[in-house]
């Protein structure tokens, strides 16, 4: 799913949402299901998967008024598409590259981090030791 804002016929900022990473312990510790309850509730999570900002915009609380926006009707646009609301949005940062200060401000928690695998077309999930802010 994507959600975008513009401003004057210039994007602003863009955000792609996807299912949920199928198993992510920081994550599941947090909401408290027991395995057989995440693998049928697994549906009612979305990640946020792409997060841009343009770089020349530098317009003030900018990332946090999108997000609100965003978020305040995510589940409701994911009903009409998919048939069934969302209860919990994740995402990864890479604290290598970013400090996450985008979710930070928009009152995102931090649960804790992925254990450093990636999706592989070969193997489907390699290891890279590279883990994940969760």
């Amino acid at each position: 799913m994507f959600f975008g804002t513009f401003y004057k016929g210039q994007w602003l900022a863009v955000a792609t949402w996807s299912s949920a990473a199928f198993h992510i312990k920081d994550r599941d510790q947090f909401i408290g299901w027991t395995p057989e309850q995440c693998r049928r509730r697994l549906p009612l999570l979305a990640n946020n998967s792409r997060l841009l900002v343009m770089p020349d915009c530098h317009y003030y609380n900018l990332i946090s008024r999108f997000m609100k926006l965003m978020l305040a009707r995510l589940s409701e646009d994911w009903q009409q598409r998919w048939g069934h609301p969302l209860a919990l949005v994740e995402t990864f940062v890479d604290p290598r590259y970013y400090p996450g200060t985008a979710y930070k401000v928009s009152g995102w928690s931090h649960l804790g981090k992925t254990a450093g695998w990636k999706r592989d077309a070969d193997d489907f999930y390699e290891k890279n030791d590279a883990p994940k802010q969760v």
